[in-house]
């Protein structure tokens, strides 16, 4: 992929995305099936928003979406690596958006080929910090989201959850549950 750097990141694509308001979506890559459509039905409705989702983009129900995403979906979509940029190759799905600049691809590694814990754990505070609203679908107890979750409720940030009985214990902990009738909360 031919990419530049600016300020230490590596990019292809929309680089003016950057400068949008975001909404960061993240899902622990364990879930429960009873969740699992509810999430993907929720990111798709997202997907026709006038929205830029920043995500790393690596759990199944990530993953599910931007294989179904349509090319006329009004949001524009921030793919942040956890991985280097040098050798990433854009799904052929999506090189309509790329083409039409909807689409950002970033990384703060320029060659390194294998997904580390201690990578994803910068990728992901970095997202927080470039989002102001941030959803979680589903976060597994204990798991590195939880410290992510954590860290975006002492920010301050807006934290969104899929609004399901499993997902309780975070509305306790600060979540404001988001669901189809709620939409207009992330616009």
């Amino acid at each position: 992929m031919k990419y530049q750097t600016f300020d230490n990141l590596h990019y292809s694509g929309n680089i003016l995305l950057f400068q949008e308001p975001g909404l960061a979506v993240f899902c622990s890559r364990t879930i429960p099936m009873d969740l699992f459509l509810p999430a993907l039905d929720l990111l798709k409705l997202i997907m026709e928003k006038e929205v830029t989702v920043i995500s790393g983009w690596h759990s199944n129900v990530e993953k599910k979406l931007l294989e179904s995403r349509s090319p006329n979906s009004l949001s524009n979509i921030v793919l942040f690596l956890a991985k280097g940029i040098e050798n990433y190759k854009l799904p052929d799905h999506l090189i309509e958006d790329f083409r039409n600049n909807k689409i950002l691809v970033a990384s703060f590694w320029e060659n390194v080929v294998r997904i580390s814990k201690q990578n994803a754990v910068i990728r992901n505070k970095a997202i927080i910090q470039k989002a102001d609203k941030i959803l979680f679908l589903y976060i597994e107890s204990n798991g590195n989201l939880e410290k992510i979750f954590d860290l975006s409720i002492t920010m301050k940030k807006k934290v969104f959850m899929l609004d399901h009985p499993s997902n309780k214990k975070w509305f306790e902990k600060g979540a404001l549950p988001l669901s189809r009738y709620n939409l207009e909360a992330i616009s």
